[in-house]
């Protein structure tokens, strides 16, 4: 067995990195032998165990946390074979301790002494680790589905939870008296028989921030994206909901519970956005409208929605049309609505697709001629000869392309 010591200059104090299978070769060998400030490094492969992190305030990471390279993510999988959840933070973990950097997949949850299972993907009970670049899929669990989380508020960065799925609340994930931090988090392809096809609130107010929701189903009852019980009030900030369903609240369901959305988009949820007391909506593109302040009703003109790609078009209505007091988005203009920012300051995809349809076509010049005549500022990519003008000689350059393309 070889354990690296790192010795850690500013703290004065030592960390070992602990390596999976070098040193131990299970994970959860791995965990058993760490102390608090250790990091269990897991090399890529997949590996049929269910780990807990019993109390160590740790990090699990795969290559991914050495390299940054995302491939890694794909290719270390913990698969809890269908035995119970694939992890467990049940022993007052701290955020502190971390996973990062993997594929959570096959559990079915741990049961309580009623037998009833709970995160079948991830458990936090009375814990709040740090979850991080993580892949949760094809789990199950009667509560849960994806991860379950019961008195804990656990931190939530760059996740993927989909095609997990619930007996009755919480398909992708189930919150209870807990607050959770979720940011850029893309919940999809999830079902739970009774509620939260997506996401179940109970006596729970998350926070959560770029988040997408997207073809969720609730298949018997309520909140495909999102279901809110009782004095639940999570908080809502450039969140896109799409094509979620449930008998009723496709989008968002609120019983006994309030919401406050600002900067997000509803779009496509069956059969309603909304359903009970959304106490506070701003700055958001509802369909069906929705009255609060700066919400409008336009097709956001997503990039390729039917291929789950979220991100807005050159000419989408939700460009620079966020809560203008919000923080400016990373190119410095007013924020746009949505969990995407678009780049103002980038490169055009698609050279001449002013319309942003991914398409060169008659409609890209029909929008030239408009940004002549007009000077609309939805020209991203009408200047083709890029001299700072947009006049005939681009209208040439664009024939020339759909010819081209043709």
């Amino acid at each position: 067995m070889k354990r690296i010591t790192i010795f850690l200059f500013i703290s004065f104090t030592y960390a070992t990195v602990i390596n999976i299978p070098a040193d131990y070769y299970t994970i959860q060998e791995g965990i058993d032998i760490s102390t608090d400030g250790d990091t269990v490094l897991v090399q890529p492969n997949t590996y049929y165990e269910n780990i807990n992190f019993n109390g160590h305030n740790i990090t699990v990471g795969s290559m991914f946390i050495m390299t940054g390279d995302s491939n890694y993510i794909s290719q270390t999988v913990i698969d809890g074979n269908q035995n119970g959840s694939v992890v467990n933070f049940d022993s007052a973990e701290d955020n502190t301790a971390i996973l990062n950097g993997f594929i959570i997949q096959n559990g079915s949850g741990n049961e309580n002494y009623l037998g009833t299972s709970y995160g079948g993907g991830i458990r936090c009970n009375s814990s709040d680790p740090k979850l991080m670049n993580l892949k949760i899929i094809n789990n199950t669990a009667d509560y849960g589905g994806g991860i379950s989380c019961n008195f804990s508020d656990p931190i939530l960065i760059n996740i993927h939870i989909s095609n997990n799925s619930a007996v009755a609340g919480g398909g992708g994930m189930e919150n209870y008296s807990s607050n959770p931090s979720l940011n850029d988090i893309t919940i999809s392809y999830n079902t739970a028989v009774e509620y939260g096809g997506g996401m179940a609130n109970d006596f729970a107010s998350p926070i959560l921030i770029n988040c997408i929701f997207h073809n969720n189903t609730s298949l018997e009852n309520v909140g495909g994206g999102v279901s809110n019980y009782t004095t639940s009030s999570p908080i809502l900030i450039n969140c896109t909901f799409y094509n979620n369903s449930a008998v009723i609240g496709g989008g968002l369901w609120n019983g006994g519970a309030t919401s406050t959305v600002t900067n997000c988009i509803f779009w496509a949820d069956t059969p309603d956005e909304f359903f009970g007391n959304i106490s506070n909506v701003s700055y958001s593109n509802i369909q069906g409208g929705y009255e609060g302040f700066g919400n409008i009703e336009s097709d956001p003109l997503f990039l390729d929605p039917d291929n789950d790609d979220f991100h807005l078009g050159y000419d989408s209505p939700c460009i620079d049309v966020g809560d203008p007091n919000s923080p400016l988005d990373p190119d410095g203009t007013i924020t746009d609505m949505g969990a995407y920012y678009f780049d103002q300051n980038g490169d055009c995809p698609v050279q001449g697709d002013v319309s942003g349809d991914g398409n060169l076509d008659v409609i890209d010049i029909v929008q030239t001629v408009d940004c002549i005549l007009n000077n609309s500022d939805d020209c991203f990519c009408a200047d083709l000869d890029s001299n700072g003008t947009i006049d005939v000689l681009d209208i040439v350059m664009m024939v020339d392309l759909i010819l081209g393309s043709n």
